[in-house]
């Protein structure tokens, strides 16, 4: 495994938001965007779900530098992968080839699924037709 300077079990737990955002959005004209990353992230530690990241209120909401970070480190490691047709305009991340096995890695993370399922099911994304970024309905 790769070395990293932030905790590998909250990267896991960051890798199953994506694989179970993406589930729920598959089947749509939806997209996992890094604002919506952010606040699904924000929403499950809120649920008690045991992260370290820790957020800013911004504009488009809550905020942490980390999970960006972690979220490339992600995609560098091959655990979660961007799709994006436009990649620097907005993101749609997806499990990547390698999730499977780094989640393996952390088998306590799994515990956290249903919370997961219940928080990335509530969020309202917009579709990648209506001409935004990945700002959507869940605003603070």
């Amino acid at each position: 495994m790769p070395e990293s300077n932030h905790s590998d079990r909250d990267k896991a737990l960051l890798a199953l938001v994506i694989e179970e955002a993406g589930k729920v959005n598959s089947d749509s004209n939806y997209f996992v965007g890094r604002t919506a990353l952010q606040k699904t992230i924000y929403f499950i530690k809120a649920i008690n779900v045991p992260l370290d990241y820790e957020f800013i209120m911004t504009i488009l909401g809550p905020s942490c530098v980390q999970v960006q970070r972690d979220g490339e480190w992600l995609q560098a490691y091959e655990m979660a992968s961007d799709v994006s047709e436009s990649p620097f305009d907005y993101s749609d991340y997806i499990a990547g080839s390698q999730y499977e096995e780094f989640l393996n890695e952390y088998p306590e993370v799994k515990q956290y699924r249903e919370q997961v399922k219940r928080i990335v099911t509530v969020k309202i994304p917009i579709s990648r037709t209506d001409g935004f970024d990945e700002h959507f309905g869940l605003l603070l």
